[in-house]
């Protein structure tokens, strides 16, 4: 199959936390009484340094992106999508003797031609996804949860902390999809299965114990063709709204590449 590169399919997005968030960071020091685990931060560009970066919000704006703030990786978000997909479509081998989840089968075309498979595997198509980090649209201040596990033989207890975003914070993220083909407006309606079972499930720690809910608030979906990026032809705004707005999306796109 050749490809012949046809655009990019833009996805902007914000997110809303729901409970609270925790994806882990590095704890850099010991401290008596310091956070067990801390979430992942952005950090300073220097020791000393303050400085942070404006960026534009795609929802009108700006957003200060603020040194030591916490952030949503796009590894995170890409990788809970991607078990959750392949859950979903069988695509993952199941070991009886220790009840868990092993290796994906990479069997499903649609999530090998959006997600990528390794090298080694039967499949010699460009990857179309890439999730980038999703910033806070305001500054947050996180939480503290403290959690008990108790020896149920001893009965000794063992308290822990887990840094949290909590409820309620807002992250605006991107999720770029490369185009090559009519078929690939498909990918859209998979991407939106993955929007959809996240919202049912979690992201990050702890979701068994109530962590992690979240929901994509605002979708924004803009498709930038090969003509936009040669001679700044305009962009074309495929659909707006919540994660239905994927589904649209898909039916626009099918149109504009025909």
């Amino acid at each position: 199959m050749e490809f012949k590169f046809r655009g990019n399919v833009i996805i902007h997005y914000r997110l809303k936390t729901l409970t609270g968030l925790h994806i882990g960071g590095s704890k850099d020091s010991f401290e008596i009484g310091g956070v067990d685990n801390p979430v992942i931060k952005l950090a300073r560009l220097s020791d000393n340094s303050n400085e942070y970066l404006t960026i534009k919000s795609a929802f009108g704006g700006k957003i200060n992106v603020l040194p030591e703030q916490p952030y949503i990786p796009g590894s995170s978000l890409k990788g809970k999508m991607r078990s959750l997909l392949e859950l979903k479509y069988n695509d993952v081998d199941f070991d009886i003797n220790s009840k868990s989840f092993g290796e994906p089968a990479f069997g499903n075309p649609l999530i090998k031609k959006l997600f990528g498979a390794p090298a080694d595997k039967d499949f010699n198509e460009p990857v179309r996804i890439r999730v980038f980090d999703a910033y806070p649209v305001e500054k947050v201040e996180t939480e503290l949860k403290f959690e008990n596990s108790i020896n149920r033989i001893t009965s000794e207890p063992n308290l822990r902390n887990l840094e949290r975003v909590p409820a309620g914070a807002e992250f605006e993220g991107k999720i770029v999809i490369r185009i090559f083909s009519e078929k690939d407006s498909e990918l859209l309606r998979l991407l939106y299965e993955g929007f959809s079972l996240l919202e049912d499930d979690y992201l990050g720690g702890g979701g068994s114990r109530g962590s992690g809910r979240v929901k994509f608030e605002k979708v924004k979906v803009v498709f930038r063709s090969k003509e936009y990026y040669e001679n700044r032809k305009e962009e074309v705004i495929l659909s707006e709204g919540e994660t239905d707005a994927l589904l649209k999306a898909s039916d626009e796109l099918a149109k504009n590449l025909q």
